[in-house]
């Protein structure tokens, strides 16, 4: 079966490299688009107690850069050409709508750290 989009949840652990790593392949033997997404779940601000906030800005910026991070170090190590994006929100609605709205017919994950 060929596969003409490809979306790989990638995560900087051996299972995400292995996820690449099938990406890759699969790009390679059907010329497939391939994006690689990082998912950034952001803190809230805690509404009860206090009205003011805890620095919670700060904590989510962190959290993206070192998402962009993790996409960096994916970028080095594909092949194919690719799209590189951060998701913000819950991963399993932000990776279901990315892939719908992207029209993927194939979402790889990498296995969990269990």
């Amino acid at each position: 079966m060929a596969y003409s989009r490809v979306l790989v949840v990638y995560e900087q652990t051996s299972a995400g490299d292995r996820a690449l790593l099938a990406a890759d392949l699969i790009a390679e033997r059907d010329g497939s688009q391939v994006t690689v997404v990082s998912v950034v779940q952001l803190e809230q601000v805690p509404r009860w107690r206090t009205r003011w906030s805890r620095g919670t800005g700060i904590w989510n910026d962190v959290l993206i850069e070192c998402a962009r991070t993790d996409l960096e170090r994916a970028e080095q190590l594909l092949d194919c050409e690719a799209r590189f994006e951060v998701l913000v929100g819950s991963e399993r609605k932000a990776v279901a709508g990315a892939a719908q709205e992207r029209g993927c017919d194939l979402i790889i994950v990498p296995a969990p750290r269990r």
